[in-house]
């Protein structure tokens, strides 16, 4: 009688945590981006709730400042975006003919309807992209609303949930501990790694491309930003685009130096990954990459962080549990 009726709670259970699972797929990404946001801020949080000393009105100050950081730079960068795509577009169409000069005279023609079929081809893509947009605008808003809601939700309780975790985990307290701590140092490394690394590629990549005077300079940080994400390849194709515009224009010094120059950002950003992440939570660029790619194919654009995280967690399994020490569980 008793394994019936432990048969029937798990299967009740499995059909509940189902059911919950597609009552909450719809704001799924909203919520992972709370948690990653909180989850980043939560140490300047506290800082500003030891000053204030009122949990409420740190939150409410916190989160001010976290729309601050994130939606309003969004809101200015999207609008540039729009112009220096504009811009760009312009550029490509404007392509004049002695900036191809060193060409054979033949294949002019040849490049310039190509940069007109790259034009059409954006055009569409930018068209098409917008009217989805248009098409899907209040189910963001709602996630933007879920989002904004999650973010005091996830800074306020965020502790108390991790001290439920730990305790529903069923293996003895010192197994809690070093399985906790290589959550820890694994996602930490993971999160605030991948977080910096694209902060530093979009700032120091805009300002070398507008001191070099490339044009639409905050569309190409924005782009870096983004490619910084993806291990192996990163932005280094914005970096070769930008020495070849100054090529084409005959700045040939200068298109070597930008060259020149990314690869030192590139081993820049090398040593801050490390220094953030630790040599502990290092993790394979291939699995990066499939965990990215697999993670936008499932999740959608928070995938490009929730992917790798999950692969950061099932390495931090595999470390625990085929550690010497903890010989019962080897496998």
């Amino acid at each position: 009688m008793t394994a019936k009726i432990n048969y029937f709670s798990i299967v009740f259970s499995l059909i509940i945590l189902y059911l919950s699972y597609l009552l909450m797929k719809p704001f799924l990404g909203a919520l992972i981006s709370a948690i990653t946001i909180s989850y980043i801020m939560y140490p300047f949080y506290s800082k500003i709730n030891e000053k204030i000393k009122n949990k409420n009105l740190s939150l409410i100050v916190a989160l001010i400042i976290i729309i601050f950081l994130l939606l309003l730079p969004l809101t200015v960068v999207a609008y540039s975006l729009l112009d220096d795509m504009a811009n760009f577009l312009m550029i490509l169409r404007n392509l004049r003919t002695e900036s191809l000069s060193f060409l054979p005279p033949e294949a002019i023609p040849l490049i310039q309807n190509y940069f007109v079929g790259i034009i059409e081809n954006l055009t569409s893509g930018l068209l098409s992209m917008l009217s989805q947009f248009v098409s899907r605008l209040p189910e963001r808003l709602i996630n933007l609303f879920v989002f904004l809601l999650a973010i005091p939700f996830f800074l306020k309780e965020g502790p108390d949930l991790i001290k439920k975790f730990r305790i529903s985990l069923p293996i003895d307290k010192e197994e809690k501990k070093a399985l906790l701590e290589e959550f820890e140092i694994v996602t930490k490394g993971m999160v605030y790694s991948i977080f910096f690394s694209s902060l530093y590629n979009a700032i120091v990549g805009g300002l070398v491309f507008y001191i070099f005077g490339i044009p639409n300079a905050l569309l190409w940080s924005f782009l870096m930003g983004i490619l910084a994400f993806i291990p192996l390849i990163g932005n280094v194709p914005v970096w070769i685009g930008g020495s070849l515009y100054l090529f084409f224009y005959q700045k040939y010094f200068l298109a070597v130096l930008l060259f020149l120059i990314q690869v030192l950002v590139a081993n820049v950003d090398g040593l801050l990954v490390t220094n953030i992440a630790g040599k502990k939570s290092k993790i394979n660029s291939l699995l990066v990459l499939i965990g990215i790619v697999s993670g936008i194919r499932v999740f959608g654009p928070i995938g490009i962080i929730f992917g790798p995280l999950i692969l950061s967690v099932l390495i931090s399994l595999i470390r625990f549990y085929t550690k010497d020490y903890k010989k019962k569980f080897e496998f």
